[in-house]
């Protein structure tokens, strides 16, 4: 038999040559091989010619399936305790003794066991204890978990052995490893689980190779570094919990690891009864799932289990039920203001980033207050504003109550019930974030955040985004701090699906005829990460038939959402509302179907103009 001597952190070491190996495989540098075990293939009762150890020759690691000795490769040795050596030169770990466990298992942990649905040969194949704490006169029957790394027992978890009371502690001092970590050596596809009885719950159902991670969800993922030569070339099933922390605990496994080798499992069992018909049990976890279950269901869950995706990457699988609603529904429909000709290239749709600028006098906040009262009025939406320009609130609220009446706000011509109206629509619709407070975007998008959650943002206005204050960060120019800014913006109006508008200024304010999406101040991200981008220039003119406010659209990502090009828009000082209208041959502007009406009432207000065909008015006599 091959000579082998122990490493002195319970693995045996042994050259390669000395291995009972078969003709098939001896001429191999890379790969796994199997061969006899120098430790059991003699001992009376095995199969002499039993090939019952598997060992990688490009780790040097390698197991018994029979005697679960661990062996490591010579050519190996010397590198790997160098690895060693350094890991722990600052650390010194405490060894349990052990040898406070019964000799067989103990009443309550036969009892615990059986409500877990764990045989007693799994328990001994996992080497599962018991121990019995003294306390004054009372005594505790805990059941203890062994840690082994090779042959060496290097830590201890003990766990009360009642159904009801939750009570578990570790060896103090020792070593955090993962759980069962013999068991990966060798192994083409690894279970990791949350706990030790998850793992007993897998074992229990077949599973051969299944660690867990030592400390549950909280795990520090550094238990894995000295033993990732075991996971090499192995795919990774991950089948904790299914709950907050555990779904953590699983992308920081993935992350470890790499999501390209790994699999999770959801503990989601599907089955047909006896009628065909469709059946759905959750569980948790995999003791849950065997306890409520049985074997099966756990086997089912973990066959079905799903590849993980790449951070970041986003392959068709992922959105394809989206697609799918897509296909058969239509892409989303878009709002329009029921602005006659603006319609043709603006509309908003969720999720999207809207970009407006103009020279200072051009009308950027008096056409956002008509779009977030359009909006308002004819859809419903709760709108959130930061406005820090329009202070004190109360005046920014008086603009709005007039374009909700149609109305100038003057006690002279708003009536009460109207104002009254008006303000109850304010109350319910519209809110502010107070600039005195926060001009920070992480503040801004925290308040929307919570706004979200209640149901009362579903747009988002920042007018202007020159107030927000640039993050006081060393280092990084002005250009990246505004990419940093835009980036959490689309973060938010793509998570929540919130479409978001901001006002900006251009870079100058000279007599330029027409603005480009370079003119935009701060940064070209502000263009490239916007969805849909416009201008607003105001013509002004002794003569009000003259003046017109041209709205030029530069950038519009979708169809849906409208297309580049300009349209002229009236603007009536009275109603603060804005109509489309036509250019005559002299150059000036009459508006098509301006809107007077008053808002408050839910009055219609479409300003396209229907060239159908109306059918003859009935004589009333």
């Amino acid at each position: 038999m091959a000579q082998t001597y122990d490493d002195g952190y319970g693995h045996k070491v042994v050259a390669k040559e000395d291995l009972q190996i078969s003709r098939s495989t001896s001429a191999k540098t890379s790969g796994k091989i199997r061969c006899k075990c120098p430790e059991c293939s003699s001992h009376e009762g095995n199969k002499p010619n039993s090939d019952c150890v598997s060992i990688d020759l490009d780790t040097g690691w390698g197991h018994c399936f029979r005697c679960g000795t661990v062996f490591l490769l010579e050519s190996h040795f010397k590198t790997w305790k160098e690895g060693q050596e350094k890991r722990y030169a600052k650390k010194k770990y405490n060894l349990p003794t052990a040898d406070y466990f019964m000799p067989s298992f103990g009443t309550k942990t036969m009892e615990y066991l059986k409500f877990r649905c764990i045989s007693t040969e799994t328990a001994h194949k996992l080497g599962i204890r018991t121990r019995v704490i003294e306390h004054g006169t009372t005594k505790e029957e805990y059941i203890g978990f062994p840690f082994i790394d090779g042959s060496n027992t290097v830590d201890v978890q003990f766990k009360l052995a009642s159904k009801t009371e939750k009570k578990f502690f570790f060896e103090q001092g020792c070593e955090k490893i993962p759980y069962n970590i013999n068991s990966a050596i060798g192994a083409s596809q690894i279970l990791i689980t949350e706990g030790m009885m998850d793992t007993a719950a897998c074992t229990e159902c077949g599973y051969e190779a299944v660690v867990s991670l030592p400390n549950g969800a909280q795990s520090d993922l550094r238990c894995f570094d000295k033993y990732k030569d075991y996971f090499s070339g192995a795919t990774i099933i991950y089948a904790g919990d299914t709950d907050e922390p555990g779904i953590e605990a699983r992308n920081k496994v993935a992350a470890y690891f790499g999501e390209s080798r790994m699999k999770s499992v959801d503990w989601t069992y599907r089955w047909k009864d006896g009628e065909g018909e469709d059946n759905m049990h959750c569980a948790k976890d995999a003791n849950q799932m065997l306890m409520e279950k049985g074997r099966d269901a756990v086997v089912w869950c973990i066959e079905h289990a799903k590849k993980m995706n790449i951070a970041g990457l986003v392959e068709l699988d992922t959105v394809e039920s989206q697609l799918d609603d897509l296909y058969e529904n239509g892409l989303p429909k878009a709002k329009d203001l029921h602005v006659a000709k603006l319609n043709n290239i603006f509309r908003i749709e969720d999720g999207l980033i809207y970009l407006g600028f103009a020279a200072p006098g051009s009308g950027k906040s008096t056409m956002m207050n008509f779009i977030m009262m359009s909006m308002v009025h004819l859809y419903g939406t709760h709108i959130l504003v930061y406005s820090p320009e329009k202070y004190p609130t109360a005046r920014h609220y008086s603009e709005m109550i007039n374009v909700m009446t149609g109305k100038e706000f003057s006690k002279g011509k708003l009536i009460e019930p109207a104002y009254q109206r008006g303000k109850e629509i304010c109350r319910e619709y519209i809110r502010e974030i107070d600039a005195n407070v926060t001009n920070d975007i992480d503040g801004i998008l925290h308040i929307a955040q919570q706004e979200y959650y209640q149901g009362l943002c579903d747009m988002l206005i920042i007018d202007p985004f020159n107030w927000i204050q640039l993050p006081e960060q060393t280092g990084i120019t002005d250009t990246m701090k505004y990419t940093m800014l835009l980036m959490k913006i689309v973060q938010f109006a793509h998570q929540y699906k919130v479409p978001v508008f901001m006002m900006h200024h251009p870079r100058k304010f000279d007599d330029k005829t027409k603005l480009t999406i370079n003119d935009i101040f701060g940064s070209s991200d502000f263009g490239n990460k916007s969805d849909y981008v416009f201008w607003l220039d105001r013509k002004k003119d002794e003569d009000p038939l003259k003046e017109v406010t041209y709205w030029n659209c530069i950038k519009c990502r979708w169809n849906e959402i409208g297309k580049t090009g300009t349209v002229a828009l009236k603007y009536s000082t009275d109603t603060m509302r804005y109509a489309g209208c036509n250019q005559n041959f002299d150059k000036t502007y009459s508006p098509i179907s301006e809107d007077e009406s008053d808002w408050t009432k839910h009055e219609a207000t479409s300003q396209e103009i229907d060239f159908s065909p109306k059918p003859p008015t009935e004589c009333p006599f």
